[in-house]
Formats: structure tokens, sequence, C-alpha cells
């Protein structure tokens, strides 16, 4: 959907000069740790060396990333700017596939004149919950023989 929108990732493209319409610039903004984990635990089988073969594992979030990032997105007029807006925020639900963790923080338009001729900004801040997980080592089963010899009388 935003194959054709110039983007870069990075606050230091902030003051570059824009060469072309539409481009996007991610800032990453700010983060936001709760003890409030968005995702199940679950258990899972891994083979990390021949010495210990099918060692289990178990995954589980145990705190959440609110990450959050501004887009400044430039356009050419207000009337483009608008179309890429509703661009912008149908790519980002269709990448996070779900409207439960992500978030539209808020809009706003950057009328500064020092930013181009016949060019309009407009920053989008938005954020999402990503899981953070811990990887623990379960116990390793082993199998142990046990014999009993039995005499009746």
């Amino acid at each position: 959907m935003l194959k054709n929108v110039q983007q870069q990732f990075g606050e230091l493209y902030l003051n570059r000069q824009i060469s072309a319409y539409p481009h996007i610039i991610w800032v990453p903004s700010r983060d936001l740790f709760t003890y409030d984990p968005v995702s199940q635990s679950q258990s899972f089988v891994y083979s990390s060396s021949e010495k210990q073969p099918n060692k289990e594992k178990h995954l589980f979030s145990f705190m959440t990333r609110k990450a959050g990032c501004e887009l400044h997105m430039y356009h050419k007029d207000h009337s483009s700017m608008e179309s890429l807006i509703i661009q912008v925020a149908n790519a980002l639900y269709d990448s996070l596939n779900s409207l439960q963790n992500f978030y539209i923080n808020s809009g706003s338009w950057d009328n500064r004149t020092q930013i181009g001729e016949n060019t309009v900004k407009y920053v989008l801040d938005f954020s999402f919950d990503a899981p953070v997980y811990r990887l623990i080592d379960l116990a390793t089963a082993e199998t142990i023989q046990i014999q009993e010899t039995v005499i009746l009388p």
C-alpha cells in the first residue's frame, strides 16, 4: 500500500531536503513498559545442539512494551496529504492485524515556513503493544529403569 512512498528511518533525516513526494520519516518517540503481558505463554521443543537434542523451552511474556513512533509525512498539497494519512492508517492496521494493540494517538499539521516551498507536513503519532518475552529452560526428563525382585512364598 505504501510501495511508492519514499521512506527513511531516524531523526537525522528530519533536517534534510525533501526531494520527492510523498515522503515519510519514521522517528521512534518513546516507550512505556508495563507488567501487563499482551500474550499467552507457550512451551516448545527445539534442538540447539547434538549434546542436548530436543530440549524443551518455555516462552512467556512477562511485560508489555508500548512502543511509540512519529511519522513525519510530507506531500505537495493538503489534498494529497489527506489521502496519504488514510493510506498510512490502513497500512498500519494491515501490518499489525489488530486494533487491540495498536493506537493512533494524535496527528498535527506542521505549518512552519522552513519546511520547504510547496510542501505540507503532517506528524502522526502512533504506538503499539509488543510483548517482552523470557525464554527459560525446562527440566530435561530422564528415564530411570527400576528392577525389582519379588520372592513369592
